[in-house]
């Protein structure tokens, strides 16, 4: 199945056997176990491999999703399960956390789509596909902020 979107909305787990996962580097994100900032970078430093010297923060997520260039794979599935839980400690005094965060994501995958392999880019280009299973909110969110997404 060819994808039109880097945001996928899935229905179930078994909908994503549509998704080719040949060659790709999984990573899966129980968010249900992210209901802090804190716990959320641990997840996303581990699963995706960032460096030592990740910044837990905003900003250096920004710079580490930007790079990967330790990722041999050049396509990357992310699949997030139980988004509507992610950050649910911060939701108390951020109320917008998680559309913020859905923005970072799709700011890097925008960046990752313009970018060109040259003599001055050193970086391999990556492709990644950002997968949500069974969200409700999540085509709320999408919607709210204008972001495209195609749902299998």
């Amino acid at each position: 199945m060819k994808l039109q979107s880097e945001i996928v909305l899935v229905k179930n787990k078994e909908s994503l056997q549509k998704i080719n996962f040949e060659d790709k580097f999984l990573v899966w994100w129980d968010c249900s176990k992210a209901s802090s900032w804190q716990e959320l970078y641990l997840m996303i430093s581990k699963s995706l491999k960032l460096p030592d010297y990740f910044g837990m923060n905003l900003d250096a997520l920004y710079d580490g999703l930007l790079d990967l260039s330790w990722i041999p794979e050049s396509e990357i599935l992310i699949v997030l399960e139980h988004f509507d839980q992610i950050l649910s400690e911060e939701l108390i005094t951020e109320p917008d956390v998680q559309s913020e965060l859905l923005l970072l994501i799709k700011d890097v995958l925008t960046e990752w789509q313009y970018y060109t392999e040259d003599a001055q880019n050193l970086i391999p280009k990556k492709e990644i596909l950002v997968c949500f299973i069974d969200c409700n909110k999540m085509e709320d969110i999408l919607n709210q902020n204008c972001i495209e997404y195609q749902y299998i």
